[in-house]
């Protein structure tokens, strides 16, 4: 159950790369950010091979680690179905999570004007 845990945040990490409703190639220019690959890089090492020394999780065969990856990567088919979903049928689901979070309106807070500030540096 660790390893699957994990897995799901590993491909939750790749999924969050494209956060717009009709961004659907999430592996899109993948390359492109080498901080999201060194990132992503050590976070797999260390799961494949830091958990049973450190952890004392009990050892997988080269199946059971396949399954955690097939379990693991059902968040980039549930990211995909959600982002294929028709707005209508998620506005008729009780207070509607299309008005809870607008993913083509605009923000502007604080913590944005900071996060633009920082970058055009």
């Amino acid at each position: 159950m660790f390893h699957i845990f994990v897995f799901l945040q590993l491909f939750n990490l790749i999924n969050c790369r494209k956060d717009g409703a009709t961004d659907y190639n999430v592996f899109g220019k993948f390359f492109h950010n080498w901080y999201f690959i060194i990132i992503i890089s050590v976070e797999l090492a260390f799961q494949l091979f830091a958990p049973g020394p450190f952890m004392r999780t009990a050892s997988m065969n080269e199946r059971e680690w396949g399954a955690c990856l097939m379990v693991g990567s059902t968040a980039l088919v549930a990211a995909l179905l959600l982002k294929c979903t028709p707005l209508r049928w998620l506005n008729k689901l009780s207070g509607g999570p299309c008005g809870i979070v607008d993913e083509t309106k605009a923000m502007n807070n604080k913590l944005t004007q900071g996060f633009d500030k920082v970058n055009s540096m």
